[in-house]
């Protein structure tokens, strides 16, 4: 498993943007532009109507005019509701000087202001690409509201076997305002990259087991009945197959189960262990989860897509992963989405060894060109195609002169 190299605008975010400066939810900045661009806590509002009809009919230009003016007006017009000035305490803010009390973390300063107006900005790509998707576009059009989740803490399930609890993974919840059985879970990430997970000796084990029961569900091609075949005989042919399936999927999770408790021994056996010793261990333990993937194709992406959506851990599911930031923001269906895994030594004072996921940055969407650039394209493909063979003495008029000149 190769590790990736973080972009440098990566590196700035997540270490060099200290983690007690001042900050602003990118979740947070989200549900602000959504909500009030498409005017979702009033479907009476002419403005809200004028956005979610030419969200409806993707009038683009329309739409990204208005998301446009709402951002100018946050940053410059005082009265806005969404103005630095006007925020409720707490509302979204991170980051407060060491020796802030547990009761006063979130506060609102002078220093959140830089930070707040830059997620804004930075929050325009993640509204227009999530309305330009196939489920947003209906979600925004019919004027969904969207609430931030991010950060909240979730019990695992009670035969979820790595951590007990730990951050959802639903970051964001879009809500029909008709129907509040319908909703759509989504995950926010950075496009300058981000991680997946980080996972000690437990709860990787768990994830990695969470992905052999996917990978060993029973399916298999029905057989057809048979002409001479009674229906009972028939039926109790298929219980069979049904049966040896079980049995099959089974041992295959014991076989991967045992490999995994080896994997969680060696990661918690690093606590405490010297930084050589560390690296060792960690060699192991990561060729083991290899030879792991290797053996049984499907597991990994199995186990990272429980590390994205936590299903089996939490129970609920996550719909989509919306990347936020720049003009390289995407909606994706978790199946979609890559994630770099590798294990890494403790931070330091003898901490335990870890294994950790990434998902690498956007690349920038590449320009589709036009069906007439694609033929034109191919036509001087060929001409160039021709044009060789003939200096090789293969095209037509090479073959008709060999004819004539062997008369």
């Amino acid at each position: 498993m190769g590790y990736v190299l973080p972009s440098a605008q990566f590196i700035q975010q997540y270490i060099y943007e200290r983690r007690g400066d001042p900050g602003y939810s990118d979740e947070k900045a989200h549900e602000l532009l959504w909500n009030y661009l498409l005017r979702t806590s009033d479907s009476d509002d002419e403005d809200g109507k004028k956005v979610r009809d030419a969200v409806k009919n993707k009038e683009w230009d329309t739409v990204e005019a208005e998301l446009d003016n709402l951002i100018d007006k946050i940053k410059t017009d005082k009265d806005h509701p969404l103005h630095f000035d006007n925020l409720e305490y707490g509302d979204g803010f991170t980051g407060n000087p060491a020796g802030t009390s547990k009761e006063n973390k979130g506060q609102k300063t002078s220093n959140h202001q830089a930070p707040y107006e830059e997620r804004i900005d930075r929050g325009k790509s993640g509204i227009l690409s999530m309305l330009k998707s196939r489920q947003g576009n209906s979600m925004g059009s019919k004027g969904w509201s969207v609430s931030a989740q991010g950060g909240e803490h979730q019990t695992s399930k009670s035969d979820w076997g790595g951590n007990t609890g730990g951050q959802g993974r639903t970051d964001l919840v879009y809500q029909d305002p008709t129907d509040e059985k319908k909703q759509h879970r989504q995950s926010q990430k950075d496009t300058r990259g981000s991680v997946a997970y980080s996972a000690g000796g437990d709860q990787t084990k768990a994830m990695i087991d969470a992905g052999a029961k996917e990978i060993t569900k029973v399916k298999f091609d029905k057989p057809r009945k048979d002409k001479e075949e009674s229906p009972e005989a028939y039926k109790e042919r298929l219980t069979k197959i049904k049966t040896d399936k079980r049995k099959e999927g089974q041992e295959k999770r014991q076989e991967i189960g045992r490999e995994t408790t080896e994997i969680q021994r060696e990661l918690d056996s690093t606590r405490g262990q010297s930084a050589s010793q560390q690296r060792s261990t960690v060699r192991s333990a990561s060729d083991r989860e290899e030879r792991l993937y290797q053996q049984n194709p499907g597991l990994k992406k199995a186990k990272d897509q429980e590390a994205l959506t936590g299903k089996r851990q939490f129970g609920n599911k996550v719909d989509s992963v919306i990347t936020t930031g720049d003009e390289r923001s995407s909606v994706k269906d978790p199946r979609g989405v890559n994630v770099s895994s590798r294990m890494r030594a403790g931070k330091g004072g003898g901490r335990p060894a870890v294994s950790a996921g990434d998902i690498r940055p956007e690349q920038p969407a590449r320009q589709q060109s036009s069906l007439s650039d694609f033929n034109q394209r191919v036509q001087q493909a060929h001409a160039a195609n021709a044009r060789r063979r003939a200096t090789m003495g293969f095209g037509n008029k090479a073959v008709a002169d060999r004819h004539n000149n062997a008369g």
